[in-house]
């Protein structure tokens, strides 16, 4: 579909703390509706799901947004 955009990342990730060093994998999706037509509704919407597997700890990203517009036409009224 043309107002939908899906951009899959993933790599290898090594982190120095307090002399420690930990590696692991970080993988995800990012979802991007840009003004789809529903009807009368106009959608946008963006969506991440990540993963990050760096030993000894795992951190999961889920987000989700939707913006939802309608718009109402003018009405005149001559009295």
């Amino acid at each position: 579909m043309k107002n939908i955009e899906i951009t899959p990342y993933g790599g290898l990730s090594q982190n120095n703390q307090i002399g420690e060093t930990n590696s692991g994998f970080i993988y995800g999706a990012e979802v991007n509706i840009d003004k789809s037509n529903l009807g009368d509704l106009e959608l946008s919407s963006m969506m991440r799901f990540q993963n990050e597997d760096i030993s000894p700890r795992k951190n999961t990203i889920r987000l989700f947004n939707v913006d939802v517009k309608s718009s109402f036409e003018e009405i005149s009224i001559i009295l």
